[in-house]
Parts: structure tokens; C-alpha cells; sequence
């Protein structure tokens, strides 16, 4: 899947801090994966320069900080929205 392309460096990061059920990881990763589509999106998206791609990554590190946070603690108390598949 395109996701697994660019998140190894929250993948490995997020399992060790929460050990979370495959399912709820993949859960949270579509999330954050349409966070950054709307994002790209709003900056160009792939017919930008390759030279900027660093640094539009960086950027969208930083745009999504709080984005993957919030998605943890909804994902941590599921009782929040019982949609939410749980560990």
C-alpha cells in the first residue's frame, strides 16, 4: 500500500510507545494517510519540484504532530466512538 511507503519512521516509533492490534494501527494510518492527501493536495501536490520533497516532508511531519497525537488518544479510549475498532 502507498501508506507503508512513506510512514516507517512513525510505524516502528508508534508501535514500540503503544503497543497497539494491527487492526487499530491500520486504522490510524488511513487517517493520517488522508490528513496527508489533503494536505499534499494544498501544496502542489506530486507535480512539485523533487528537490522540495524534503522539505515538504518535513513540513508535513510537523503539520501532523498534533494529527497523530489526537489519533492515539482516540484510538487508546475507543469508548469515545464505538465505530472504532478495538484491540
Amino acid at each position: 500500500e502507498a501508506v507503508t511507503t512513506w510512514w516507517p519512521t512513525y510505524v516502528g516509533p508508534l508501535t514500540r510507545i503503544v503497543p497497539l492490534d494491527p487492526a487499530v494501527l491500520h486504522h490510524v494510518l488511513e487517517r493520517l494517510h488522508l490528513v496527508y492527501q489533503r494536505w499534499e493536495g494544498a501544496t502542489g501536490g506530486p507535480a512539485d519540484q523533487a528537490a522540495q520533497a524534503e522539505a515538504r516532508a518535513a513540513d508535513f511531519l510537523e503539520h501532523i504532530d498534533h494529527h497523530l497525537w489526537h489519533l492515539l488518544r482516540e484510538t487508546l479510549n475507543p469508548a469515545e466512538d464505538p465505530s472504532r475498532p478495538t484491540p
